[in-house]
């Protein structure tokens, strides 16, 4: 049900509502009431019917599959190979959402760290066509379609948005003690340490130069208002509550780096890039105890700022979001901030896709964009003139067969090439498992004054 569908309701409760019901006529009008919607539809999420679209259960793949003539073991593709692919009933799961990666620098080994509705899954990829699924590290309180991790140093880093979760930290070097030919495989995982400042996060962001992590959206004990949660990590074992940034209502995911983008004066400071729902924020947190807002922004086709990722140069800022195909009709957009002056950021461009499929998370690395657009799987952009928001689709896999309508509850969550080997890209959907993929992609262009300025 949309805003508009709950107009006759207003006018019937009006005259109680303006007796003593003012917080919710505001909660009925606010322009946020699809996200709510989206909130408790997906809280509990079930797999559509095989007759509305849902793409059976498939057995697991291995061995890889190269793309050809546009398929890969059924899958439309461009320039993707498929290494592997892991089903959910692999993980004993029954919805996944979010996936990161971490790359051992003594040994060279890969592991998928994959976010399932019972936990965080860890599966060796090291030869991404013969993955091993090694285990599990349970939820700290209780299933839950989100669960986010991200990784310091040698550490997991795991929220969720069950109650009282708080942050996991599991130390990944567990993994390489694993016998990968045991036959007691999967493995229950214990967590390190746990930081119990807040209930449930909806995402965190982690910053390895300053060993600090930020959890957003955080709801129970000290949530910030749902803004920055700002954690120091430095010691994983020992999480201590850093500061707060509460002043621009709820972050739903962040980008935190120190700058060294073009804007002389924010070089050496530490910054976070927040995607705030209403709006795109940049705060300097440079000093935890008094975070400083440094520009807040809308833009044109705003719908619901959901994430984005800086280019490597800190240049321009790469956003999607997640709602205006669905509210809008646009077709999958990418908007583009120039941060030449960081005071006043200037939307320069935004890339239309060619369907009508809802934008998700997005990554950037060696000059390309990952992105997940939900029913339409993983495209790969080549960065061009980013003045003039030019994004090249260079390569795709579809992981989601039956279409490309724009929905965020079927397809492709994210696409993360976050492995010190190039080439190795692992993908997590909903309901269709966990996918391993090696791209094929052109010489990226070399940066263009525009986007090294």
């Amino acid at each position: 049900m949309n805003r508009h569908e709950k107009r006759p309701f207003l006018l019937i409760l009006l005259p109680l509502l303006l007796l003593g019901g003012g917080i919710l006529l505001f909660d009925l009008l606010a322009l946020r009431a699809p996200e709510r919607v989206r909130a408790r539809a997906a809280l509990h999420p079930t797999p559509p019917p095989e007759g509305d679209g849902a793409v059976p259960t498939r057995p697991a793949l291995t061995g890889g599959t190269a793309c050809t003539n546009g398929l890969a073991n059924n899958y439309p593709c461009t320039s993707v190979d498929l290494m592997a692919h892991l089903p959910l009933a692999t993980f004993g799961a029954t919805s996944a959402s979010d996936v990161w990666g971490w790359s051992d620098p003594e040994s060279g080994r890969d592991f998928a760290l994959f976010g399932v509705n019972t936990g965080v899954a860890f599966v060796e990829i090291t030869n991404p066509a013969m993955p091993r699924y090694l285990g599990q590290l349970p939820s700290h309180s209780g299933a839950n379609l989100w669960h986010d991790v991200k990784v310091y140093d040698h550490y997991a880093l795991v929220v969720s948005e069950a109650g009282n979760h708080g942050m996991q930290l599991f130390d990944l070097h567990e993994l390489l003690e694993v016998d990968v030919e045991a036959e007691d495989l999967p493995l229950t995982f214990a967590a390190a340490a746990h930081y119990d400042g807040f209930g449930s996060a909806h995402n965190l962001a982690v910053n390895q130069e300053s060993g600090f992590a930020y959890a957003v959206d955080a709801e129970q004990g000290r949530h910030c208002g749902g803004g920055l949660h700002m954690i120091d990590v430095r010691a994983p074992r020992a999480p201590r509550f850093a500061g707060c940034y509460d002043g621009g209502g709820t972050v739903h995911d962040a980008q935190c780096v120190i700058y060294h983008g073009p804007d002389a004066d924010y070089q050496g400071r530490e910054l976070c890039f927040n995607s705030s729902k209403n709006d795109f924020t940049i705060v300097d947190v440079t000093d935890k105890a008094q975070p400083v807002e440094v520009a807040r922004r809308r833009y044109r086709g705003l719908a619901y700022a959901h994430q984005g990722w800086l280019t490597e140069d800190h240049a321009y800022f790469l956003l999607n979001d997640e709602f205006d195909e669905i509210n809008y009709g646009t077709n999958t957009r990418i908007y583009t901030w120039a941060l030449a002056d960081l005071d006043r950021p200037a939307m320069t461009g935004i890339h239309s896709g060619p369907t009508k499929a809802t934008s998700h998370n997005l990554y950037v690395r060696d000059g390309y964009v990952y992105a997940a657009h939900y029913t339409r799987g993983m495209r790969i952009y080549r960065i061009g003139d980013l003045e003039r928001g030019e994004l090249e689709a260079v390569a795709h896999f579809d992981t989601y067969i039956p279409g490309n309508q724009p929905t965020y509850q079927q397809g492709a969550w994210t696409a993360c090439p976050c492995f010190d080997e190039p080439g190795k890209v692992v993908v997590s959907t909903i309901y269709q498992g966990l996918f391993i993929l090696h791209p094929h992609l052109p010489a990226a262009a070399p940066p263009s004054s525009s986007s090294d300025s």
